[in-house]
């Protein structure tokens, strides 16, 4: 969900910060474009994924504007070091970022100082956690009884067809993974 805060309005800021689990905010300069807002804005929709989390774009205005001192003390931001991401958990800053080069980054850092997983558009947690577990195994038995795991959930006649794509697309590339080790072991 990404959310954009309007200038003066206090009780969207305070809000924001305030009263979701977790909020990301970007500050930037007003009507500032180029690839922060293009990353944040990505970042912004692969929260949809995770509830506890919010995205929030502030955009500063340069100059003496009451409302941009406000802001700028309260999150002790300096208007000629933005973009600046920060992290909040129930309205204390956890974190903060000045040098955005992708949406993976910001990820990493939601990731790193909450714990909460927010994917790429189209992963799913529960996949995600049966790749890192199929990656930190070597046994054999175990990453084939991995992808039982992930057949059976895409087999599942509830699971959407995104999710039903995303499933077979996993079993796939797991399924070709073990036939190369098959077949290095064979040659080696």
């Amino acid at each position: 969900m990404l959310l954009v805060a309007a200038i003066g309005n206090k009780l969207v800021k305070f809000m924001v910060v305030s009263n979701q689990n977790v909020t990301v905010v970007l500050f930037m300069h007003y009507l500032a474009s180029g690839v922060v807002n293009t990353e944040f804005k990505n970042f912004a929709e692969s929260t949809g994924t995770q509830p506890e989390v919010i995205a929030a774009t502030v955009p500063l205005l340069d100059g003496g504007h009451q409302e941009n001192w406000e802001i700028a003390q309260r999150f002790n931001l300096s208007m000629d070091r933005l973009p600046v991401i920060k992290v909040f958990v129930r309205g204390k800053e956890v974190a903060h970022m000045e040098e955005v080069t992708n949406c993976d980054d910001i990820r990493q850092l939601v990731r790193e100082h909450t714990g909460l997983w927010i994917g790429r558009p189209g992963t799913l947690q529960y996949l995600d956690e049966l790749v890192n577990e199929f990656m930190k195994t070597g046994q054999e038995k175990r990453r084939e009884e991995i992808i039982e795991l992930a057949r059976q959930f895409r087999d599942d006649e509830s699971i959407s067809d995104e999710h039903f794509k995303s499933a077979t697309y996993y079993i796939e590339i797991k399924h070709c993974i073990l036939l190369i080790e098959k077949m290095s072991n064979v040659y080696t």
